[in-house]
C-alpha cells in the first residue's frame, strides 16, 4: 500500500518562494563578482567615477572682509524685559549710564486708607529687584531717584533710549547707598524715600487712589538712576538690569491705622506694583569716551580693532566686496568668524562679550535693512564661542543668492541680540589685526561646463 503525504497550502507555497530566492541570490553574487573582476575591492568614491562625472568641491578663506564701527547711541526701550540704571568706567570704552523711568499702579480695588487723623505715617520705601550685573557691582553706588514732571508717554510705539524726562522736586532717597555684588541671580534693593512723598500718597482722597488717569496726574512715576562713580578702583561702577516682566518692583509704604476696637494704632503696609502693565523705559549715555580705545581707533584707517555694544550704542557694518569673484557657484557652507580680542575683557572678565550677536542685512546706504513696520531684517545670530573666542555666523543663503544675483551685496550690521536689555560689549579684530581678522569660509563647488 503506497502512502501519500499531504502539506498544506501555505507550506508549498513557501517552499516555491525559498527556491526562487536561492536561485536570485546565486545570481546575484556571479554578476557582482564578474563586474569587480576589472577593479581592486579599494576603487569607491570618487575614482570609480567617470572623469566628465567628478564634483569640483572647494575650500577658500582669502575673501577681503571689511568692516567699519558704527555709533548709533538709541534704540527702543520701551516696556524691555528689563529696565536699566546706574554707571560705571570702562577702560576701553569711557563711562557708560543708564536711567530707567517707570510709573506705579494702584493694584486694589476701592482704596481708602482711612481718615487722616486715623493714620500716621511711617515709611515709604523703593523696592527694586534687581537681577543683573555689568561691571563691578560690589562697589557701592549712591542711589538717585526723583519725581517726574511729565508722564511717560502712552502706547507700544517707540521710546527710544536718548529719550529725556523732566523731574520735580527734591532728590527722594537722601544719598542713599547701596552695593549688590558682582555675581547674583535676585537681590532686592530696598531704598528708602522721602517722607513727603509718601503722606502725599497716605492722605490722598479716595476719588485720586481709584482712578487711574487721576492717580497717574497726581504721581506720574519716577526717573531712577546713581550718581557718577569715581575711580576707587580701575573699572568703577556697574550697570544694574531690573524690573523683569513677571518680577515686578513695588513702592511699599508703611503707616499706622486707629483701630477702633483694640483703641490702638495698629502697623499696615500697602504696595503701589511695578508690573508687566506699568509704562517703562530706560535711557543710555555714553561719555568720557574720547582718549580711549574707542575715542582714539574708532575711525582711523587701518585700525586693528572694531567695537560692538549691547543699549544700542555701537555696532558694525561688515561687507564681503571681492566675493562676486568666484563666479556662479554653489555654496555648500559660509561662514562668517568675527574674533574676540581677549586683551580687553577687563579684570576677571568683567566686560563679558554679548552672549549672542545677530547679523542683520545692510541696505545700500549701510544701515540696518528693515521692513514696512521698522522691523531689522535678520539673516542669522551665533553665540559667543568662549573656547575659541569667537561668533561664527551662517551666511551661506546670503553668498548664495548674491552669487546668483538674487541679492544686491550690500553687507551686514552686527549687534547684541538682546540689545535693549544688556549694555555688553566686545572688541574685536578688523582686517589688519594680525592674527584675529575676520575670515569669510567658503566650501563651494564648481559646476561642470
Amino acid at each position: 500500500m503506497t502512502s501519500t503525504r499531504k502539506f498544506p497550502v501555505n507550506t508549498l507555497l513557501k517552499r516555491k518562494i525559498f527556491s526562487w530566492l536561492y536561485l536570485l541570490i546565486g545570481a546575484t553574487a556571479f554578476l557582482f563578482w564578474t563586474g569587480c573582476e576589472e577593479r581592486a575591492p579599494s576603487d569607491t568614491g570618487l575614482g570609480v567615477l567617470p572623469p566628465g562625472d567628478i564634483v569640483n568641491i572647494e575650500f577658500t578663506d582669502t575673501f577681503k572682509v571689511s568692516m567699519e564701527t558704527q555709533r548709533i547711541d538709541r534704540i527702543n526701550t520701551n516696556q524691555a524685559g528689563l529696565q536699566l540704571f546706574g554707571n560705571y568706567v570702562d577702560p576701553e570704552f569711557g563711562r557708560i549710564s543708564a536711567t530707567a523711568y517707570t510709573e506705579v499702579e494702584v493694584n486694589a480695588a476701592d482704596l481708602n486708607f482711612g481718615q487722616p487723623s486715623d493714620l500716621r505715617f511711617s515709611s515709604l520705601e523703593l523696592v527694586i529687584p534687581v537681577v543683573t550685573t555689568y561691571g563691578r557691582g560690589s562697589e557701592p553706588q549712591i542711589m538717585r531717584v526723583f519725581e517726574l514732571a511729565e508722564k511717560i508717554p502712552e502706547g507700544e510705539d517707540p521710546i527710544f533710549s536718548d529719550r529725556q524726562l523732566s523731574t520735580t522736586g527734591p532728590e527722594l532717597s537722601g544719598n542713599y547707598e547701596f552695593t549688590v555684588g558682582d555675581s547674583i541671580s535676585l537681590r532686592d534693593i530696598f531704598v528708602p524715600l522721602d517722607s513727603n512723598l509718601g503722606k502725599r500718597l497716605l492722605f490722598a482722597d479716595s476719588t485720586i487712589l481709584n482712578d487711574e488717569d487721576a492717580f497717574e496726574d497726581a504721581f506720574k512715576g519716577f526717573q531712577i538712576s546713581t550718581s557718577p562713580v569715581s575711580f576707587a578702583s580701575r573699572e568703577p561702577g556697574a550697570i544694574f538690569g531690573a524690573f523683569l516682566t513677571d518680577i515686578g518692583g513695588v513702592l511699599r509704604l508703611s503707616y499706622q491705622r486707629f483701630d477702633p476696637d483694640s483703641a490702638i494704632f495698629v502697623d499696615e503696609t500697602f504696595d503701589f506694583a511695578i508690573n508687566t502693565g506699568s509704562k517703562k523705559f530706560h535711557a543710555v549715555e555714553r561719555t568720557d569716551f574720547q582718549g580711549r580705545l574707542l575715542g582714539e581707533e574708532e575711525r582711523k584707517t587701518g585700525s586693528h580693532y572694531e567695537f560692538v555694544q549691547a543699549g544700542g550704542l555701537v555696532q558694525i557694518r561688515t561687507e564681503f566686496p571681492d566675493v562676486t569673484d568666484l563666479g556662479l557657484v554653489g555654496v555648500n557652507r559660509a561662514e562668517l568668524e568675527v574674533k574676540v580680542v581677549q586683551d580687553f575683557l577687563g579684570s576677571n572678565e568683567r566686560f563679558a562679550p554679548p552672549g549672542t550677536m545677530t547679523l542683520n542685512l545692510a541696505d545700500e546706504n549701510g544701515k540696518t535693512l528693515v521692513t514696512d513696520d521698522g522691523i531689522p531684517i535678520q539673516n542669522s545670530s551665533a553665540s559667543y564661542n568662549s573656547n575659541e573666542q569667537l561668533y561664527s555666523f551662517p551666511v551661506t543663503n546670503y553668498l548664495q543668492e548674491v552669487l546668483s544675483d538674487r541679492r544686491e551685496n550690500f553687507g551686514f550690521i552686527i549687534s547684541p541680540t538682546d540689545s535693549a536689555v544688556t549694555i555688553n560689549r566686545a572688541v574685536v579684530g578688523s582686517q589688519s589685526h594680525p592674527t584675529l581678522a575676520p575670515r569669510l569660509k567658503i566650501t563651494f563647488t564648481r559646476l561642470p561646463k
